[in-house]
């Protein structure tokens, strides 16, 4: 059972309802079966009986209301990453709650990855589990690595990598493939780990000082030569973003360093497309210099406008508010999926309909 299922994403407010309704019944119970015996009581511990009783109505107040995701619930507020493997749109999110207490100068900041998976065929969500704190995750050749870290920045100098997992999307399970403090196997060998680098594939130094590189294929260690990298393969960026003068916020479009004789306000480029031998990229761009207004556009490279969309489209579908921008986009044959804090959207590429949409 996952954590969604036993609480619930989008019910932090009932279950801290529910909370309080235990508690109150807790809470009224004691008092009905203390008030005929207090009066013999002496008043320190009657003061301390209801002090303990208000104390933890308050813990439950402040972990369910003030600060749910600290614990790895509540509503996301937007994705991190966006997979599409096979029938599945894998998501994730990576809240991060801080506690600081300015008496015993304790500071501390803790990272909280969920894993959503959202069925394309029928549009409708399996699952959403939360993987632990301080986590980060790696997908290569449609599988999903899970690497637990010793602080929320993994990508600083100061992280260690603790341990590195394959995550099953079907049975909701994760295989060792890495511990920090043991033995991997490279060929026949049995080797130390002395320390673990993962970017974009996995390489572990032995004790010996030989570094070694995962094969994501063939999921084996092997001898890292300095040629087999297991980077995903990248396709090269064609469009790109110029200031038509030297500090100007307007922007021309350029594609293989031709124009396309399109500017934008403020404009910046979200996510390049592939379609029928034709590209194109998404772009974000204001109406005015006050940016009033954010508004998304898909243009082909020949520069042609397909289509404009602005925030209250996406909004109305929904039936949401305050949206400020699109966080992600992922391109699935001729459909791109688009997250917007909570939101996923289905959209075509060349008319800007939207397929479907599910909330997460």
């Amino acid at each position: 059972m996952s954590l969604e299922d036993f609480l619930g994403w989008d019910y932090a407010y009932v279950v801290a309802i529910g909370l309080f309704v235990v508690w109150g019944l807790i809470f009224g119970r004691s008092f009905a079966k203390n008030k005929r015996s207090n009066a013999k009581k002496p008043l320190f511990k009657r003061v301390l009986m209801w002090f303990t009783l208000i104390l933890i109505g308050a813990f439950v107040f402040f972990i369910s209301f003030l600060n749910p995701t600290y614990f790895g619930i509540g509503t996301l507020e937007r994705f991190s990453s966006i997979h599409v493997i096979e029938d599945k749109i894998v998501l994730f999110d990576n809240d991060v709650s801080y506690f600081d207490d300015e008496r015993s100068g304790t500071e501390d900041y803790t990272s909280h990855l969920r894993i959503h998976v959202v069925n394309k065929e029928n549009k409708k969500k399996l699952y959403s589990e939360l993987i632990g704190s301080n986590y980060s995750n790696l997908v290569v050749a449609d599988k999903v690595y899970l690497i637990e870290n010793s602080i929320y920045q993994y990508y600083s100098a100061e992280n260690k990598v603790l341990n590195i997992f394959q995550y099953d999307l079907e049975d909701q399970t994760k295989k060792t493939i890495l511990k920090n403090d043991g033995y991997f196997k490279a060929g026949a060998e049995e080797l130390k780990v002395f320390t673990v680098n993962v970017i974009n594939d996995i390489k572990v130094t032995s004790t010996s000082g030989d570094i070694y590189i995962y094969n994501f294929k063939d999921e084996v260690f092997e001898p890292f030569t300095g040629r087999n990298f297991q980077n995903i393969p990248l396709k090269p960026k064609e469009f790109e973003m110029r200031p038509i003068l030297n500090n100007s916020n307007k922007k021309a479009l350029y594609f293989q360093k031709t124009s396309t004789e399109k500017e934008f306000l403020f404009g910046d480029k979200i996510e390049e497309f592939f379609l029928n031998d034709t590209s194109y990229v998404l772009v974000s761009s204001y109406n005015d210099m006050e940016k009033s207004e954010l508004t998304y556009s898909m243009i082909s490279q020949n520069g042609d406008l397909l289509w404009s969309r602005d925030m209250k489209f996406f909004e109305k579908i929904v039936k949401g508010k305050g949206f400020e921008k699109i966080d992600l986009a992922k391109q699935d044959k001729t459909i791109c999926y688009l997250t917007i804090e909570k939101y996923l959207y289905a959209i075509n590429i060349s008319s800007g309909e939207v397929d479907w949409w599910i909330a997460l």
